[in-house]
C-alpha cells in the first residue's frame, strides 16, 4: 500500500511536472511570439526609416544639384550678358568708326574738290595771262616799246605767280609724303627779306621795310628758299586782311633768335577770321591757296626749328609772327641805327 501511495505521489509529481513544463513551454512559445513580432515590427520600422533618411537625402541631394546647376546657368547668363555687351561696345565702335571713315572720305572728296577747283584757277588765270599777253607781243606788231615792256612785266609776274603756285602745291605734296627735306645754307637777313617782298603776289599795299643795317647784313643759317617762302606766304595772306593803310616788314635780334614781323594798321579783322587763321595754320583745312600757304608756313617754320603764329591787338592791327633761331653776335648789342 505504502509502496502504491508512493507510486501514486510520484506519479502526481511527473504529472504536475509535465504541466509545469507544458506551462513553461506555452510561456516561452508566447514570449518568442512576441519578440517575433517585435523584431517584425522594428524591422519593418529600420525600413521605414531608411526609406525616409534616402528620400530626404535624395531630396537634398536634387536641392544641391539645382542650386549647383541654377549657379552655373547664372554664371552662364552673366558671361553671356558680358560678351553680349562686348560685342554690342564693338559693333558701336565699328559704326562710330564706319561713321568716321565715312565723313573723312566725305571730307576728303570735298576737300580733293576744293583743291583741284583751286588748283584748276590758281593755275589757268595766270596761264591764260601769259599766252595772251604772249600773243599780243607776237601778233601787236603796232606796240611800242613801253607797251611791250608792260606786257613782259605782267607776263614775267604772273609766270612768277604760277610758279610760287605749283612749288607750293609740291611741297604740299611733298609734305603728305614725309619726302620734306631742308637745304641748309649761309644768307642774310637782308637778302631774305629784299626776295620775300620781290615773291609776293599782289603789292596792292605799300611795304615798308622796318630792319637794321647790322640786322640786314647778319649770317643766319637757314634753308634761304623755305624763309623766302614763309615771310612772302605771310605778307600775301595780311594782305587778304587788310584794306588800307601799309603792310610793316619788322625784324628784330634777341639772345638766340631772329624775329620777323609782318604787321598791319587795318583793324578790320573780325574773331572768325582769326580763328580761321589759326587753324590754318596748325593744319591745312580746305586745299585753297591761303589755307595751303598757312600751313606750309607753319610746317616750314617748324622744320626750322621755329614758330610761326598769329597775333592780333585791339586798335593795333594785326601781326604774323616768324621767329627763327640764330646766334646773336656780340657787334650788334650796342647798335641802334
Amino acid at each position: 500500500l505504502e509502496r502504491n501511495i508512493e507510486i501514486q505521489n510520484a506519479d502526481m509529481k511527473v504529472k504536475k511536472m509535465i504541466k509545469k513544463n507544458l506551462i513553461e513551454n506555452e510561456r516561452h512559445k508566447s514570449l518568442m511570439i512576441s519578440l517575433d513580432s517585435q523584431y517584425k515590427r522594428n524591422k519593418a520600422l529600420i525600413v521605414q526609416n531608411i526609406i525616409i533618411i534616402s528620400f530626404a537625402f535624395c531630396v537634398i541631394v536634387s536641392f544641391i544639384i539645382y542650386g549647383l546647376q541654377r549657379r552655373k546657368y547664372i554664371l552662364q547668363l552673366k558671361n553671356e550678358e558680358v560678351e553680349t555687351e562686348r560685342l554690342r561696345n564693338e559693333a558701336a565702335l565699328l559704326h562710330k568708326k564706319a561713321e568716321d571713315d565715312r565723313a573723312i572720305a566725305e571730307d576728303a572728296n570735298n576737300i580733293k574738290s576744293k583743291f583741284l577747283h583751286t588748283v584748276s584757277n590758281r593755275v589757268r588765270i595766270p596761264l591764260n595771262t601769259v599766252v595772251n599777253f604772249a600773243n599780243m607781243l607776237i601778233n601787236n606788231e603796232s606796240a611800242n616799246a613801253i607797251d611791250k615792256k608792260k606786257y613782259m612785266a605782267i607776263i614775267q609776274h604772273s609766270s612768277s605767280r604760277l610758279s610760287i603756285f605749283i612749288s607750293n602745291v609740291l611741297d604740299y605734296s611733298n609734305l603728305t609724303t614725309g619726302k620734306y627735306q631742308m637745304n641748309i645754307t649761309k644768307c642774310t637777313i637782308g637778302d631774305i627779306c629784299k626776295n620775300a617782298i620781290k615773291e609776293t603776289y599782289d603789292n596792292k599795299l605799300p611795304i615798308i621795310t622796318e630792319i637794321t643795317s647790322k640786322i640786314a647784313e647778319l649770317t643766319l643759317m637757314t634753308d634761304e628758299s623755305r624763309a623766302i617762302r614763309v615771310i612772302s606766304y605771310l605778307i600775301d595772306n595780311i594782305f587778304v586782311y587788310t584794306q588800307k593803310g601799309v603792310i610793316r616788314l619788322n625784324c628784330s635780334l634777341t639772345d638766340n633768335e631772329v624775329v620777323f614781323i609782318i604787321s598791319n594798321d587795318d583793324v578790320t579783322i573780325s574773331q572768325e577770321q582769326i580763328k580761321a587763321i589759326n587753324r590754318y595754320l596748325t593744319r591745312a583745312d580746305g586745299g585753297a591757296e591761303n589755307d595751303m600757304s598757312l600751313h606750309l608756313c607753319h610746317v616750314i617754320a617748324t622744320k626750322l626749328q621755329g614758330t610761326c603764329y598769329l597775333e592780333t591787338e585791339e586798335k593795333r592791327g594785326t601781326r604774323f609772327v616768324f621767329k627763327h633761331p640764330c646766334i646773336k653776335s656780340q657787334n650788334l648789342l650796342t647798335d641802334n641805327d
